[in-house]
């Protein structure tokens, strides 16, 4: 796994935004809030194929890049 891109997570945010889930601003960065939505997302088997690696790459601490 590499590090997240800024604009990478913005994508994340907004698109988590824009479907009903409160990750916070859009701003690119992967703070707790973020972090909490993603983790919610996953538990609720909510899958967009192109979200849920990005989405992944948050809720697995070990494999954290985001530095978070």
């Amino acid at each position: 796994n590499r590090p997240l891109t800024p604009p990478e997570i913005r994508e994340v945010q907004t698109l988590l935004n824009q479907k009903g889930y409160r990750a916070g601003p859009a701003d690119g960065v992967g703070g707790p809030k973020t972090m909490l939505v993603t983790c919610l997302v996953l538990s609720d088997q909510f899958h967009l194929e192109t979200l849920a690696p990005v989405i992944n790459s948050f809720c697995h601490p070990a494999t954290n890049s985001v530095g978070v």
